[in-house]
């Protein structure tokens, strides 16, 4: 057994995302011989906006873009929500830029389709960066390609910035858009 300066463990993501992560560290931990309870203790809630309007142009979106950009789980999954709220279906043909193994985690495990998934290469990179640089690598030609570009108000322009160089038309739909976030 480890001695460890812990007496317990907070976290704090939204409850979809705890659940899962509370299970894995519980299974590391045992596995380990660490002893430190897991507080499944969330701090924001995040509810999908419920309008027909919004889902409707997220729609249309998605059927008119080639790409979809997700900056993360939670925008992909209040993105999902909202379309089947609607009984809107996400387009069999889209291809999926991700940072990250969890969006890409929460994309399967939503079942959504999709053609290819491109991420970072390195796990060291898994960020806007790593990103382009794997985007670049797929020999693209960006030029007029239409890209859904699901995130939040604010956050790194850099990915974005470089695809709007390249020519892509990028259509923005905020994760704030089609979801609140509630502190508790």
């Amino acid at each position: 057994m480890l001695d460890l300066p812990y007496t317990q463990l907070f976290i704090t993501r939204p409850q979809v995302q705890n659940a899962a992560l509370k299970v894995k560290l519980e299974e590391a931990f045992l596995k380990s011989h660490i002893h430190i309870p897991v507080i499944d203790f969330p701090l924001l809630k995040i509810i999908p906006t419920k309008e027909h309007p919004l889902a409707r142009n997220l729609s249309d979106s998605l059927q008119k873009s080639s790409w979809v950009h997700v900056v993360s789980p939670n925008a992909l999954i209040v993105s999902d929500q909202l379309l089947k709220s609607f009984h809107f279906d996400w387009p069999k043909h889209l291809s999926f830029a991700l940072i990250g193994a969890g969006t890409e985690q929460t994309l399967k495990s939503l079942q959504i389709p999709f053609e290819q998934i491109v991420q970072p290469f390195n796990e060291d990179h898994w960020d806007s960066e790593g990103l382009w640089e794997a985007l670049q690598m797929t020999g693209i030609d960006w030029n007029g390609i239409q890209i859904t570009w699901i995130a939040g108000d604010g956050g790194r322009t850099f990915l974005q910035e470089h695809l709007d160089q390249a020519g892509a038309k990028i259509s923005e739909r905020s994760e704030e858009q089609t979801s609140e976030l509630q502190s508790h």
